[in-house]
């Protein structure tokens, strides 16, 4: 057939059991399987990372408003204060529900599409990452504790600085150690501290340490995905080959309908 002439009937039914044929053998190769973790797990990484920025930022924005400051500090106008702290659990509570999304996703692309060497590499660093940095053994139990009690135990600490007021947004070290829910380092850390701790810092290196993980891994699996992703790239180009081969004669199907 002259590929410069329009599809008949026969030729149409051909050159579309052939696009099935390509995509299916694309959705099943092993490099579809890395492209499409790899982007899942992109996209909750970064769902996660701006949640984790936002909670700083909102911690930090508590801080250094001394109006905001004093009423958190204020017995009388709990109503206000209650609804400044629910502001706060509700950007805290989402936040780890974006760490939960990211740690299943870890996991699912664990089991899928890495190596067990890749799998095993990857537990060492997080089991070094826990011991070396109890802020992330903390943080990922406090996660735990807000799925659980829907609020955190917030204290508020006041510094005068000379010229200004400063506070510092803080948990309740007794209050979350009344929960079963901690143990090993993330106990370990909660006893080291006083009874109001600030917050804000214990988040920020859990964000930088957990960053470091994760993104490791990423790049890691992209290593390892590197041949088979090649190979699936092959087989898009001929995918979009085959379908841009397609030329519409009167009355044959529309080029959109080769997806079937």
């Amino acid at each position: 057939m002259n590929p410069t002439q329009p599809f008949g009937p026969q030729a149409y039914q051909a050159w579309k059991s052939r696009l099935e044929q390509l995509k299916a053998e694309l959705t099943a190769s092993e490099g579809y399987r890395y492209w499409y973790y790899i982007g899942e797990f992109g996209k909750s990484f970064d769902i996660w990372n701006d949640e984790h920025v936002e909670l700083a930022d909102l911690l930090l924005s508590y801080e250094h408003d001394p109006e905001l400051v004093i009423r958190l500090n204020s017995e009388g106008h709990p109503d206000e204060r209650d609804q400044l702290v629910r502001v706060l659990d509700r950007k805290a509570l989402s936040c780890m529900a974006a760490l939960k999304a990211l740690e299943d996703h870890i996991k699912t692309t664990l089991h899928v599409v890495s190596s067990p060497a890749l799998k095993e590499e990857y537990d060492s660093r997080y089991a070094t990452t826990r011991r070396e940095h109890a802020s992330v053994a903390f943080v990922q139990r406090f996660r735990n504790y807000l799925q659980h009690h829907k609020t955190a135990p917030w204290v508020t600490k006041l510094h005068f600085r000379p010229g200004h007021l400063e506070g510092e947004m803080c948990l309740n070290a007794t209050n979350l150690l009344a929960w079963d829910g901690f143990s090993g380092g993330a106990k370990r850390f909660l006893r080291d501290q006083e009874r109001g701790f600030p917050f804000r810092p214990v988040l920020v290196e859990f964000g930088e340490r957990f960053s470091e993980l994760v993104l490791w891994y990423c790049e890691a699996v992209r290593q390892e995905g590197t041949a088979a992703m090649a190979e699936a790239e092959l087989l898009r180009q001929a995918v979009v080959q085959h379908h841009d081969s397609y030329i519409p004669s009167e009355g044959a199907p529309p080029a959109s309908g080769a997806s079937g």
